[in-house]
């Protein structure tokens, strides 16, 4: 692997070492980077919007700040959408999203969960911690909405995508996708296709709606943000990231849905090491993709 920054190291600078000396894995020491890490709000902003001022949508964005948000203890990226005619639309305040393997689904047990009725991986820390040292570079981040600010009409705000996509942290509680962006990208593509397939998280996408549209449709959407490594090279099909193999990934077909028969997460051992490393196959390139 390319030696990249890697964001759970929360050393000030870019000369200190790419993964933090000492890690644990233990919940009170973690932090997250999606949260807690200037330096990956300022890659991000840097990365995806330095030479995207215009959007697909051909109206513009106009980063306004990059820092803490102002009623949480949370970095965010405040930017501001303009007509093509510099008419102020709205403000979004963006998050950042993990879009690597979860912790929590390679081992419940670290979170102090005992009890979870699904069968786990039981990752060891080792084992986490090598795709970690990959899977958190600036590849491994995602931008999503947290919420919109209406000139004189208020805000959106409620559940966002980053929560709604998570997963049965509490089995028939909630149903989210584990964490998968595989599943995510599947789902977004449905939505933004419109052609009849059920969209899982739909209600969040619409919620949202203002954003995703400015990106007219999945192929904009997926090339602004430089996700082409998780699509095949016509960007038609979605990589199914469990199935990778060492070299190749299997994909989802053009009618597939996200439902009962692929909304899940491996649970033995191997499989999770499998989707863990096609996931850090995928980060490594879109990682060198952001900073090429």
């Amino acid at each position: 692997m390319t030696n990249y920054y890697n964001y759970l190291n929360l050393t000030k600078g870019k000369n200190s070492q790419t993964f933090p000396q000492g890690f644990n894995m233990d919940k009170g020491s973690y932090f997250d980077p999606d949260s807690a890490s200037k330096e990956l709000y300022e890659d991000l902003a840097d990365a995806i919007f330095k030479n995207n001022g215009i959007l697909p949508s051909g109206n513009l964005i106009e980063i306004d700040r990059v820092g803490k948000a102002k009623k949480a203890d949370y970095y965010e990226i405040q930017a501001t959408i303009f007509s093509p005619t510099k008419e102020k639309l709205y403000t979004v305040y963006l998050g950042s999203d993990y879009i690597g393997p979860s912790r929590f689904w390679a081992n419940p047990k670290i979170f102090g969960n005992q009890s979870s009725k699904l069968q786990s991986p039981n990752l060891s820390d080792l084992e986490i911690i090598d795709f970690l040292k990959t899977t958190r570079t600036l590849g491994g981040h995602m931008l999503f909405p947290r919420s919109i600010e209406l000139p004189d009409r208020g805000w959106i705000s409620d559940i966002t995508l980053n929560y709604s996509r998570g997963g049965d942290r509490k089995v028939g509680k909630r149903s989210g996708l584990f964490d998968r962006f595989d599943l995510t990208l599947l789902d977004l593509k449905n939505w933004y296709s419109d052609s009849g397939q059920r969209v899982h998280l739909f209600n969040t996408f619409y919620l949202y709606q203002l954003w995703f549209n400015e990106f007219v449709d999945f192929k904009h959407f997926a090339k602004f943000f430089a996700l082409e490594d998780f699509l095949s090279e016509d960007l038609e099909s979605i990589k199914d990231i469990t199935s990778f193999n060492g070299s190749e990934f299997e994909y989802f077909s053009p009618t597939a849905q996200v439902d009962q028969s692929n909304r899940t997460i491996p649970t033995s051992r191997d499989g999770y090491l499998q989707y863990a490393k096609g996931s850090s196959h995928i980060i490594e390139k879109r990682t060198k993709r952001l900073l090429d």
